[in-house]
């Protein structure tokens, strides 16, 4: 099995169970974790299989993908409409810069440390803080308002 294969069945899969439960924080938070404990245990083994190396990579690219469709709905359950469209972008931009930055930072990272892993346990130790933002954050509750009478 190819890793995108896993990710399209598992943003499918999350997406339509987010909104058969109508739960969007633990469908955004669960594919993280477990995308970052299998970056996590690949950095832990020492040369381990091809083809337990490969599963592990499937499963973390199945949970980098799998988190989005119940993760973009959360802006809009805490924020206005305007202020949601403008996190949402501010997603995206800090996203893209992440992206441009990440080979970088593993880069000097395996360099500093002389080990590749050095980056899987960044991005998987990054992975377990989205998550746990994500299942932290609420929605702030509803000003009271005066009933008329």
């Amino acid at each position: 099995i190819r890793p995108p294969v896993g990710s399209l069945v598992g943003q499918v899969f999350v997406g339509w169970r987010s909104d058969r439960m109508g739960e969007r924080r633990l469908h955004a938070a669960l594919p993280i974790y477990c995308g970052s404990l299998a970056l996590l245990t690949a950095a832990l083994l020492d040369r381990p299989p091809l083809w337990l190396t490969v599963t592990l990579f499937v499963v973390a690219m199945t949970g980098l993908k799998a988190y989005l469709p119940a993760f973009w709905t959360l802006p809009s359950l805490f924020l206005t409409e305007a202020a949601a469209a403008g996190s949402i972008g501010l997603i995206n931009s800090v996203g893209n810069l992440s992206g441009f930055a990440a080979p970088y930072i593993t880069g000097w990272l395996a360099d500093f440390t002389g080990e590749q892993r050095a980056g899987l346990w960044v991005v998987g130790g990054t992975m377990i803080a989205a998550a746990t933002v994500t299942l932290v954050l609420r929605a702030a509750p509803e000003p009271d308002t005066p009933q008329s009478g």
